[in-house]
């Protein structure tokens, strides 16, 4: 008991076991514990270490990786070796009381190909899970982590809500609670774009698998590709702008798209901008675009020796084209775009934000006709998400919105009937067409007729909207010749 109170005990295990055998072993700020139960019989045991700090437990025989919680228990069948590895806090761990744990373990497969990574604060959360769920739709099968900084209790509700209706994506969260109540806004702001590297810090020496970082105000809006570079021995690829000319320090990189390997030099380089960006909190001089000027001089460092390039511009598309992977909604062009702006909002897991992208989206569903394989995305997002979690007007009507939003930019199937019916119309009449689709009819007329279009979406601004499954009666404003319903 003398010697405990001199020096912390190590490793504490409950209840005592004597077949457990223990090895601790500290590389670069990592704690190594090498377990080893020495008998036939397994044992169940409650580990607790003097080293606090983020926990992982790898398994050498299947090499997955579990995270773990501060107290551990833990089976070891007979003769079977696990390693527990924990990540020493460090100095923002001090100065801002920052503390992680897990709120969804992660829980990595052996040979698992990529773990897509995000981090947000409570006011980018609705774009974070617009993020994950264009995975699950668009690119469905991965490990999808989000780290949240400072969470709310609602926050942590709304991400056990959202894994639970996930299809294919498995779902992990980590959060942080950090206390930047020291910071002005322009540095909490900062320490918001900087809070990747640090997770990113503690997270590659334990997981070794390739990580795609994304911005959370992007969606994925194909299937992942894995191909990042032209170049085989990329280790990591970004958006390098300082390439082919000098630019400033700030504009170097963009962080917004990162695609990483574990290499052990790829770990030393985030381990060193990590390791900048704390120092720099620590002594007050923090300001925006830190982690772009951090991570642009440690990409160029040749001490490194990391192989470095620009990742393939379809993985940071700020300009949304079709065939892209990810579209990069950074600034206003999020708010601007048409496309990302719906698309986001279908992806929302609220109510609100749904039922106002499917509004804004019937309106306007006739302008889809240029840009076909947008609306495709748009339709499939609205097929799979929205019927099935909104109460709006659309679900509660029978009427098949989506359906028929899509006859309306759809070459008609039925022009000979058209045809045939537009023979008995006289020329110089004044025709209603109920139901006009894509408005098939009006090629047929007479150039002296004149012609309405009726439906319950629009193929043109001229369209009258109706829905006769609402009970709502047209407002004609003039008596028409012929009314054709077909």
């Amino acid at each position: 008991q003398k010697l405990d109170v001199l020096i912390p005990v190590d490793i504490k295990v409950f209840p005592p076991s004597k077949a457990l055998r223990t090895r601790h072993v500290i590389k670069d700020h990592h704690h190594y514990y090498l377990l080893f139960n020495e008998e036939k019989a397994a044992i169940k045991v409650e580990i607790s270490t003097a080293i606090s700090g983020e926990r992982f437990l790898f398994n050498p025989y299947s090499g997955t990786t579990l995270s773990l919680n501060e107290k551990t228990t833990l089976q070891l069948a007979g003769h079977q070796a696990l390693v527990m590895v924990i990540h020493e806090n460090n100095s923002l761990a001090t100065a801002f009381n920052r503390t992680v744990a897990w709120q969804l373990p992660l829980n990595l497969k052996a040979n698992e190909a990529l773990l897509i990574f995000s981090v947000c604060d409570s006011n980018y959360l609705d774009y974070a899970t617009s993020l994950i769920r264009s995975a699950d739709i668009f690119s469905p099968g991965f490990q999808f982590l989000l780290h949240v900084v400072n969470p709310s209790e609602d926050d942590k509700e709304r991400l056990q809500q959202l894994q639970s209706v996930l299809t294919a994506t498995r779902l992990s969260v980590s959060f942080e609670s950090t206390n930047l109540s020291n910071l002005n806004q322009d540095q909490q702001r900062t320490y918001y774009a900087c809070a990747r590297f640090l997770r990113l810090a503690e997270l590659l020496p334990v997981i070794d698998v390739p990580v795609l970082c994304l911005d959370a105000d992007s969606l994925i809006v194909n299937p992942i590709d894995f191909n990042f570079s032209n170049k085989p021995h990329a280790q990591i690829c970004l958006v390098r702008r300082d390439l082919h000319a000098e630019v400033p320090e700030s504009l170097a990189v963009a962080n917004g798209s990162i695609w990483l390997t574990p290499a052990n030099r790829v770990q030393n380089l985030i381990k060193k901008v990590a390791k900048d960006i704390n120092e720099t909190f620590v002594n007050g001089s923090a300001s925006w675009c830190l982690d772009q000027i951090i991570m642009g001089r440690q990409i160029k460092n040749p001490a490194h020796k990391v192989h470095s390039f620009n990742i393939n511009k379809k993985y940071a598309d700020w300009d949304f084209h079709d065939l892209s992977i990810i579209w990069a909604g950074k600034g206003a062009r999020k708010h601007r775009d048409m496309r990302f702006y719906l698309l986001q909002r279908m992806l929302s897991d609220k109510t609100d934000s749904q039922n106002h992208a499917k509004k804004v989206y019937s309106d306007i569903s006739d302008n889809f006709t240029e840009n076909r394989k947008v609306y495709e995305k748009l339709n499939k997002v609205a097929t799979l998400v929205l019927p099935s979690t909104i109460d709006s007007d659309i679900i509660k009507s029978p009427t098949n919105i989506i359906r028929w939003t899509q006859n309306a930019v759809q070459k008609s199937s039925w022009n000979e009937r058209v045809e045939l019916i537009s023979s008995f119309i006289m020329p110089g009449s004044s025709v209603l067409d109920v139901g006009a689709g894509n408005m098939t009819l009006a090629s047929y007329l007479s150039k002296d007729s004149e012609y309405t279009a009726l439906d319950t979406v629009k193929s043109s601004h001229s369209t009258i909207l109706v829905d006769f499954n609402k009970y709502e009666i047209p407002k004609l404003n003039k008596i028409y010749d012929v009314a054709v319903c077909s």
